[in-house]
């Protein structure tokens, strides 16, 4: 760190876009094209007299030092211990001095590590702050609304321009920033082109459970990619299924966005469509992989209560619905009211068979997309009845009853269509 000894001449000429600083990190390089004093070694002075006779024999104007000595009893004030607090580290890590700096923040507004990368992202980048902030806005107000964050951009950044994926201040070093904010255009586009899809297949914050995942696609789009038709859109649906439900951008996020994205560089993004199987070599911690197997799929069948994963999983099972013009809910198929107590201790169940049956009312084999109005037009009318009114539903088994007796049976009959069709999905031979 030095202390520029032009400041006072150098300041006169300082503007928005190119600012003149007091301090400065520099190289030992750097420091011999300039007129700078090492700030190790004024820390190092014993008083203002062995400080002057240092300047002396560098024969330092005097405005210049006049400041050194300032900022030298700023640093050693005994009245207040110093106005100018620091810390000794004996490793070059920013990101050591960023954390201390963090901690130590504790007067006014306290600024996280997320606020000082971000400063450092903007830093000489005049609209920089505006820039990101329009677009973080525009990306979260489309459709039924995101919560897209500047950590997430800062993040998606770094994985678009080819960077150590990590958010650590390294990252964001002078010749990164640089191809940032050359690069904004570019990366602004890609950015509403991915929420777009996102909307486009059905996805809101309400049921996207892990924006790392999204980071990929966008980086398909950034190199020229396009989802510009059903197919390709299935794809990304399959990609953020499996990404969601296996949790592969939850533990490890930086290798998972490391390993997809030489995935994609080995990869013609600009010719090829998107599909799942780019990653079907990719191998992260503990290895997880983007293969999905009959194992899986039954799983999700048995596991997923009514939520965000068995919304994911609903998207593909329903492809055709313009999820993004329409509200459709996730409607069960027998009515939710219909397991209570009340409602089935005429069957004769035994408590055990009871408490099996509510918890297989909230799985996929009884869940369904409906319309919204239609879905509260259906609300607690029993299966049977509803069907009877000129109704259907997808994967309806045949020659099974409807009536709430028999819902092993049709539980049975549909988890077998439904698990026929994932098994298809995802090109797997389903051996009924």
């Amino acid at each position: 760190m030095y202390y520029n000894l032009d400041f006072h001449k150098d300041s006169l000429n300082s503007n928005d876009e190119n600012p003149i600083k007091r301090f400065l990190f520099l190289s030992d390089d750097e420091a011999k094209n300039g007129n700078y004093y090492l700030v190790s070694d004024l820390i190092r002075k014993k008083d203002d007299w062995e400080l002057k006779d240092s300047l002396d024999l560098l024969n330092v104007d005097r405005e210049s030092q006049k400041d050194l000595v300032r900022v030298f009893d700023r640093l050693n004030d005994e009245t207040s211990n110093g106005v100018i607090h620091y810390y000794e580290i004996n490793n070059a890590s920013y990101d050591e001095a960023l954390d201390i700096f963090v901690r130590v923040n504790s007067t006014g507004r306290k600024l996280s590590k997320s606020d000082l990368l971000f400063s450092t992202l903007i830093d000489n980048w005049k609209e920089g702050r505006e820039s990101i902030d329009t677009l973080i806005l525009s990306m979260n107000s489309k459709g039924d609304g995101f919560n897209f964050t500047r950590d997430y951009l800062m993040r998606l950044l770094l994985v678009l321009t080819g960077k150590d994926t990590k958010l650590k201040i390294e990252a964001f070093n002078r010749k990164a920033r640089d191809e940032i904010k050359t690069s904004w255009k570019r990366i602004d586009k890609t950015c509403e082109t991915l929420t777009d899809l996102l909307v486009s297949i059905g996805m809101s914050n309400e049921n996207l459970t892990s924006y790392n995942a999204t980071m990929p696609l966008a980086y398909y789009i950034f190199n020229g990619g396009k989802f510009d038709n059903e197919v390709s859109k299935n794809e990304a649906r399959k990609f953020l299924a499996v990404s969601m439900t296996k949790g592969l951008f939850g533990v490890a996020s930086d290798q998972s966005l490391t390993s997809t994205r030489k995935a994609l560089q080995d990869y013609d993004c600009h010719k090829n469509p998107f599909t799942l199987d780019i990653f079907k070599n990719v191998v992260l911690t503990g290895g997880r992989t983007f293969t999905i197997s009959e194992t899986d799929i039954d799983y999700w069948l048995d596991n997923f209560e009514k939520g965000r994963m068995t919304y994911i999983i609903l998207c593909l099972l329903y492809p055709n619905y313009k999820l993004s013009r329409e509200a459709f809910h996730q409607d069960h198929c027998h009515p939710w009211v219909s397991f209570e107590s009340k409602n089935i201790k005429s069957l004769g169940l035994s408590p055990e068979k009871e408490d099996e049956w509510r918890h297989k009312r909230n799985l996929l084999p009884n869940l369904q997309f409906l319309e919204g109005d239609a879905n509260e037009h259906k609300n607690k009318t029993p299966l049977i009845d509803w069907i009877g009114e000129g109704n259907s539903i997808e994967y309806m088994p045949e020659n099974i009853s409807l009536k709430l007796s028999d819902f092993d049976d049709f539980f049975k009959e549909r988890r077998k269509l439904i698990k026929s069709k994932l098994m298809d999905i995802f090109g797997l031979v389903y051996k009924n």
